[in-house]
């Protein structure tokens, strides 16, 4: 299961640079690739250090080293609320020394190792009412934080975390119940009170973006017109009308998917499917055979986190869901959350190492 591993990250390597040098060929100007190949470069350092140094063993040990962590990404994102800097209109950056950080992707690693250490701790009585409570205030926090911003997609992501975690812990039934229905009633709450005009046509216009043609319906049009030109085996690297006029905006990132499909075709983007199946595959093995419920939930929770990024990115730039920036993990051109992709992974194998996968 290692070669698992070794392969989805040369592949996962392979297609994002490639994409990256595709589309700085048609805009002449490949500082995109530039910046994403150094990325790969340092998430590679990182994950082989953590892989060997990380001391998982004080994670298991200390009640407090998760709840520190959890601490920290708390801060950052108040950090950002007040010292960020605002792009797409969403106060979601930090700058330190000309680079960008996005806090929600440190705040993503929080929220999953102080839920695993929470219901690892607690997975005999979980079915108690009260540690499904306390679970919603660890969630809520950063939830709320990154709403604020406002940051809809990365919400979500938080959200399915929590809530995947929340089920394969074990609760009752009816307490699945409960949940759903206050998920209604704050989503409804939501809609009228708090979510803004532009976010509201966002998740609207992706049913009828004809209607909007030229405003909330044109990345949705354009992706698909791109989708559609890439045809069976692509246009080939920067040669796609949609990258060399610039039409597919966010084509880097938000819509890296559709770039994927527009310079490979189906083929192509069929191959990406099979290198993130086999992705899944490695954590779920892995999962299976770690014996601690903290490394079974870490693990869960990360492929928790990347799933929801793999569904939600697809079904935007394929018009099944809004559009909400969400990227897809490894291709979408950024460092914050490539980088933190990589530092879970070295986590995980630094503990995962042990059971020779």
């Amino acid at each position: 299961m290692k070669l698992k591993l070794i392969i989805s990250l040369i592949f996962f390597t392979f297609f994002s640079l490639a994409t990256l040098y595709g589309i700085g060929i048609a805009e002449n100007n490949l500082s995109f690739f530039k910046k994403q190949l150094i990325w790969f470069l340092i998430g590679f350092l990182i994950f082989i250090l953590l892989k060997t140094t990380f001391p998982w063993n004080l994670i298991k040990t200390n009640k407090n080293f998760s709840i520190l962590i959890y601490f920290i990404s708390i801060l950052l994102l108040i950090g950002v609320l007040i010292f960020g800097k605002r792009i797409h209109h969403s106060k979601s950056w930090l700058s330190f020394f000309g680079f960008n950080f996005q806090p929600v992707e440190f705040a993503k690693l929080g929220l999953i190792l102080c839920l695993a250490k929470y219901f690892s701790l607690r997975h005999i009585e979980i079915y108690r009412i009260i540690h499904l409570g306390f679970s919603a205030f660890y969630f809520l926090i950063p939830f709320g934080l990154v709403l604020l911003q406002p940051d809809l997609g990365s919400a979500m992501i938080l959200f399915f975390i929590w809530f995947g975690l929340t089920i394969a812990s074990g609760i009752k039934t009816k307490h699945f119940l409960v949940i759903c229905l206050i998920l209604l009633v704050v989503f409804i709450f939501s809609w009228h009170h708090f979510l803004k005009e532009y976010q509201k046509q966002r998740i609207v216009s992706f049913l009828h973006p004809e209607v909007e043609p030229l405003s909330y319906g044109y990345q949705l049009i354009q992706a698909k017109i791109a989708i559609g030109e890439g045809r069976w085996f692509g246009k080939g690297l920067g040669k796609g009308t949609q990258i060399m006029f610039g039409f597919l905006p966010q084509s880097h990132s938000d819509f890296i998917f559709a770039s994927i499909v527009n310079s490979f075709g189906l083929v192509g983007a069929g191959f990406v499917f099979c290198v993130f199946f086999i992705f899944f595959s490695y954590l779920i093995d892995l999962a299976k055979k770690t014996s601690g419920n903290l490394e079974k939930f870490f693990i869960f929770g990360y492929l928790l986190m990347v799933f929801s990024h793999f569904i939600i990115h697809i079904g935007a730039n394929l018009g099944a869901l809004p559009i909400t920036g969400v990227c897809l993990p490894f291709l979408s051109y950024g460092g914050s959350n490539l980088i933190i992709n990589f530092l879970f992974l070295g986590i995980i194998e630094s503990f995962g190492s042990k059971f020779h996968l």
